[in-house]
């Protein structure tokens, strides 16, 4: 298989970051772990300059081998998703987040379903941070031993 050229994958983290800003739903047709190896790799919540994200690249090359091939697989699928939305769809722009569960629900091996009460079926899937946000967890953490020991 050919390398990737820096170029190429400059290409892929300026698509990968506009998706995270414009459409984080197609970041759920990645299992979570498959979204931090490509948040590892291409940093599309960030804005490195060119040559940082190119030494950044060359870096993780040589540390996590594997991850190079990995994470430009994943960049690809959600490349193609997106192209498929656009080009299959005949919806407005500003309409695609709402119609991105679809393919979601497709990909995603581990979206978890449950039936409400009101008899509809749902599906929820993770679009993964990339960094854990401490104040979140910790209150999440909070709110979870006062809800046990109210019981």
């Amino acid at each position: 298989m050919p390398r990737v050229s820096p170029g190429e994958h400059y290409k892929r983290y300026v698509f990968l970051r506009l998706a995270w800003l414009d459409f984080p739903k197609l970041y759920a047709v990645l299992s979570l772990h498959e979204q931090w190896q490509l948040h590892e790799f291409y940093q599309p919540s960030k804005q490195p300059t060119r040559a940082e994200l190119t030494t950044h690249i060359r870096n993780l090359a040589v540390v996590k081998p594997a991850l190079v091939h990995q994470a430009g697989k994943h960049a690809r699928l959600i490349q193609r998703v997106f192209r498929q939305i656009s080009e299959e769809l005949d919806i407005p722009r500003s309409e695609w987040n709402s119609v991105l569960s679809t393919p979601i629900r497709r990909r995603n091996p581990s979206p978890a379903r449950m039936d409400a009460l009101d008899g509809k079926r749902y599906t929820i899937a993770v679009v993964a941070r990339p960094e854990v946000n401490m104040k979140l967890l910790i209150r999440a953490l909070i709110e979870l031993t006062a809800t046990k020991q109210e019981s």
